[in-house]
């Protein structure tokens, strides 16, 4: 995908706030990224999609999980095929205890695209057929999706 004009212009705005990350400043980076956002134009999909990623991170690790999930969805949003925004909104909806929310996404990504981490979780960590695996946890829906989500993957290993 080429990058827009705006993005062209824009993008040193993105790298001097992973500059501000990478020093521990998050807060900054934060705020950097937050005007970032705010000069990109819906077209700008991939830097779009690339700073509200940085932002979901960066808002995990100040521990502001209401904003961590606006701005994967956000993400998700603008990039709808790149695998890493999923992620990253399916573990935040599972670690707040929102697994058919989680399962939904990990399905409606799955329905598009491969990804060997979602694989990997399907044929591994949810993996009904280990034995270590507290199924009885998921409610039905979910195991549904789950099921769903492992005929996807294997369905793509055969092709």
């Amino acid at each position: 995908m080429a990058k827009t004009e705006n993005e062209k212009l824009l993008a040193f705005m993105f790298d001097d706030a992973m500059k501000l990350r990478d020093a521990g400043d998050l807060v900054a980076a934060r705020q950097m990224l937050g005007s970032l956002v705010e000069q990109l134009e819906p077209a700008d999909r991939m830097l779009l999609s690339h700073s509200h990623t940085q932002l979901g991170h960066i808002c995990e690790l100040l521990g502001d999980h209401v904003a961590q999930e606006a701005h994967w969805r956000a993400a998700v949003a603008a990039l709808p095929r790149y695998d890493l925004p999923s992620l990253g909104l399916f573990h935040t909806l599972y670690d707040q205890k929102r697994r058919t929310e989680a399962f939904e996404e990990m399905v409606r990504f799955l329905r598009r695209n491969h990804s060997a981490q979602y694989a990997e979780m399907v044929i591994g960590a949810f993996d009904e057929t280990d034995p270590g695996v507290l199924r009885a946890k998921f409610t039905p829906e979910q195991k549904r999706l789950l099921g769903e989500a492992r005929q996807l993957v294997l369905r793509r290993r055969k092709n």
